[in-house]
């Protein structure tokens, strides 16, 4: 009897496994692939928002370095090259802890130096702002918010500890 095929060559299932095999690699490969390709995005977006934030904590730190009297409650915007983004500041007195009540609980301190205690707790409020700045981000339909806090001291402004003793 005559043989009609080439033992050398691929029969038909042969194709057919081969090509499921390498299309199953293909398809997750790409898998592989785009997922990577979100990471990067989201990494670069996270990068992004990071450094419009410093940046704009920075702005406003010079902006109102020597006139702090002058820094808004709240203000916020947009960035013009980047249209995902947008900021908010928000500022507020800064709330120092009462030295003196803490060493007054722990026993009975000298008048004198609870006085200056509570009078250095008074500097601090007056001569310092706590400032929040927050960017949001979209990403993927979702916004995003990242925010830093920084306290303002005003420099400039003179210390008189005599007043209120």
């Amino acid at each position: 009897m005559k043989k009609f095929f080439n033992q050398s060559a691929f029969n038909l299932i042969e194709v057919i496994i081969a090509t499921a095999i390498l299309a199953t690699s293909i398809v997750t490969l790409q898998a592989s692939w785009s997922g990577s390709i979100r990471a990067v995005q989201k990494s670069k977006s996270l990068q992004v928002a990071a450094r419009l934030l410093e940046n704009k904590m920075t702005e406003f730190e010079v902006k109102y370095r020597s006139n702090m009297d002058e820094l808004p409650e709240e203000d916020s915007g947009n960035f013009e090259a980047y249209p995902d983004y947008r900021w908010e500041m928000r500022s507020v007195d800064f709330v120092a802890p009462d030295f003196a009540a803490i060493l007054q609980q722990s026993g009975g301190q000298e008048q004198m130096v609870l006085d200056m205690l509570r009078r250095m707790t008074s500097i601090f409020e007056e001569h310092i702002k706590e400032v929040e700045i927050t960017v949001y981000v979209k990403l993927a339909g979702k916004e995003m918010k990242f925010n830093v806090t920084s306290l303002f001291v005003n420099y400039d402004k003179p210390i008189n500890m005599m007043d209120n003793l």
